[in-house]
């Protein structure tokens, strides 16, 4: 019965602590831009990270929705592996791995 419930806390706090970037990318989306990641590359570069007005240049954008599009695969590709490592170990093997991963 503890395991069951430990399981079940474990999971809750897996969602709330990891899904959250992949799920609330729209949110995560203008904060990043606005804070300038992805801007070395940019002409003017330096424009970019002191003005309070929000700029971009091309390859911001871009870089942005390389990260989104390549953590959707892993995730997708990832969970191949997981339902193999869950069938043969089962639930709590899985998730104690996949947790210090």
């Amino acid at each position: 019965m503890i395991q069951k419930i430990l399981t079940w806390i474990t999971g809750v706090l897996e969602m709330v602590f990891f899904a959250g970037a992949f799920f609330g990318w729209a949110n995560i989306y203008p904060v990043l831009e606005d804070e300038g990641y992805f801007t070395e590359s940019c002409p003017n570069h330096a424009n970019y990270t002191t003005t309070p007005v929000r700029t971009t240049c091309k390859h911001q954008p871009e870089s942005l929705a390389l990260v989104f599009t390549i953590s959707g695969a892993v995730g997708l590709f990832a969970n191949f592996f997981t339902g193999v490592l869950l069938d043969r170990c089962g639930m709590w093997v899985t998730r104690t791995i996949l947790t210090y991963l």
